[in-house]
């Protein structure tokens, strides 16, 4: 049974916070094919101001537009048997972006954020701007009453620019990305899962070590914005859970490890200070995250 169905709206917002008011439209359409496809289409457009801590820091900062995005979005749904499959491609535009007065390459969207340190204070304008787009897959499916298996994979690039207007790769450029789940009921109130996950290793930048060394702090190097980037990222969970009725409560009993290959995933690098350091490739330490680790514990349900 073909059908084709299509809404429209808009929304309108002031912002006390240098008065501004946005309006923003969102249209969107589907057809069914037939009762198990279907094909979509969505176009929309956002406003936000960028957050108060920005806005806050520097008298020329209270002074951005709220940033701007535009989204368009197509797709497709097919049910197969016992599959539900999806495939969507975006494209998302960016503009009045906060990017730095002083260091052309610098926006929000590519900022140092790394782990343990304090937010970044800079003078800000909205000139900066961004794309990202990308196309994903996903799939779930059942098999009897027993097993379901949820996937995703997807590649996407999201790059941003500075006043000097070079895009390069944002904090959240991740090409590729892929996940897995999958459950078992095992009987007697057993339920076994595993999931898995991988995504390309993140971009950052890298210190400039002579700077660095001279000064004895990290000192980035903002010719380099983004250019290097992290080992991949790969993690295998599994897990056991089963739920009891002890004394009137409703309890679930889990276990099972977490990041069972063991494998080292990167999480950020720190600056050694000349006081650890004797060697210059000393001064930059890598920090990995949790290794293998246990995972049990005991959950009380509301009944």
């Amino acid at each position: 049974m073909k059908d084709f169905s299509a809404s429209a709206g808009g929304r309108l917002q002031t912002f006390a916070f240098g008065s501004h008011t946005t309006i923003t439209p969102r249209l969107s359409a589907r057809y069914s094919v037939g009762e198990h496809a279907g094909l979509h289409a969505t176009f929309a457009g956002y406003q936000q101001l960028p957050p108060y801590i920005y806005l806050l820091a520097y008298p020329i900062n209270a002074t951005m537009s709220p940033m701007r995005v535009t989204h368009r979005i197509v797709g497709m749904d097919l049910e197969m048997g016992a599959s539900q499959m999806r495939m969507e491609a975006y494209d998302k535009e960016y503009r009045s972006i906060p990017a730095s007065t002083e260091y052309p390459a610098v926006t929000i969207h590519t900022m140092v954020d790394m782990v343990g340190e304090q937010f970044i204070w800079l003078p800000m304008t909205s000139n900066g701007r961004g794309n990202a787009s990308g196309i994903e897959f996903s799939d779930t499916s059942r098999f009897g009453s027993r097993f379901q298996i949820q996937g995703s994979i997807a590649y996407s690039r999201a790059k941003f620019a500075g006043t000097d207007q070079v895009l390069r790769p944002s904090n959240f450029d991740f090409p590729w990305i892929v996940n897995a789940a999958g459950l078992a009921h095992m009987g007697k109130g057993v339920i076994a899962s595993a999931r898995y996950g991988y995504a390309s290793g993140r971009p950052y930048t890298p210190y400039d070590l002579a700077d660095s060394i001279a000064q004895n702090r990290p000192v980035y190097d903002l010719t380099r914005v983004n250019v290097s980037r992290a080992p991949y990222y790969s993690r295998l969970d599994l897990q056991l859970r089963k739920e009891v009725l002890a004394r009137g409560l409703h309890l679930q009993l889990y276990g099972g490890v977490d990041n069972v290959l063991n494998r080292s995933n990167f999480l950020t690098y720190a600056w050694m200070p000349r006081a650890l350091a004797v060697n210059p490739e000393d001064h930059v330490a890598t920090l990995w995250q949790t290794p293998i680790f246990p995972n049990f514990g005991v959950r009380v349900l509301a009944r």
